[in-house]
C-alpha cells in the first residue's frame, strides 16, 4: 500500500513541495521510508547549523547529528560526504586539509569544514522554509 501527502504552500512568489510516497513499511507503527525522506531534507540544515557553531570534519558532524539528535537522526558516511561536496561547489562551506597524527603515530589527513556567508545565509533560509512548513502543518493538525 502507497500513502503521498503532497503540501504545497506558496510565499514570496515561491513554492514550496514536500512529497512523500511511502512504502508500508513500519518499525514502532511509524514508516521508516517517511522518515528518511523527512531526514534528508533536514541534513544540509543541521549541517549548517553545526558548523556556525564550530568547524568540524565530516565524521565529527556524523557524530554530533546522531548525539544532539539523541540517536534519533543518524546519517551514514557514504550518503554524507556527496552532501558536504555539493556544500563546497556551492560556495556554503570550504573545506581545509589537515594532517593529524593518530594514537599509533601514523600520519591521516582530514579536511575540517568551514561555513562561509553564503552557507550562514542558505541557513537562514532553510529555517524559515522549515519553520513556515511546520507550522502548516501544526495548523492542519491542530485543527
Amino acid at each position: 500500500m502507497k500513502a503521498c501527502l503532497l503540501i504545497y504552500f506558496i510565499e514570496n512568489k515561491y513554492w514550496l513541495v514536500i512529497q512523500f510516497a511511502v512504502d508500508y513499511y513500519s518499525i514502532g507503527g511509524i514508516s521508516t521510508m517517511a522518515i528518511d525522506t523527512m531526514k534528508k531534507g533536514s541534513i544540509e540544515m543541521l549541517t549548517l547549523f553545526l558548523l556556525c557553531e564550530e568547524d568540524a570534519y565530516g565524521y565529527q558532524l556524523v557524530q554530533k547529528i546522531k548525539e544532539r539528535s539523541k540517536g534519533f537522526i543518524t546519517v551514514q558516511e557514504g550518503s554524507f560526504y556527496p552532501l558536504l561536496y555539493r556544500l563546497a561547489d556551492d560556495g556554503y562551506i570550504t573545506g581545509e586539509e589537515v594532517v593529524t597524527r593518530m594514537s599509533t603515530g601514523r600520519s591521516r589527513m582530514r579536511v575540517i569544514y568551514h561555513i562561509e556567508n553564503a552557507g550562514r545565509e542558505r541557513l537562514a533560509s532553510l529555517k524559515k522554509d522549515y519553520e513556515t512548513v511546520q507550522q502548516g502543518i501544526h495548523n492542519i493538525l491542530d485543527s
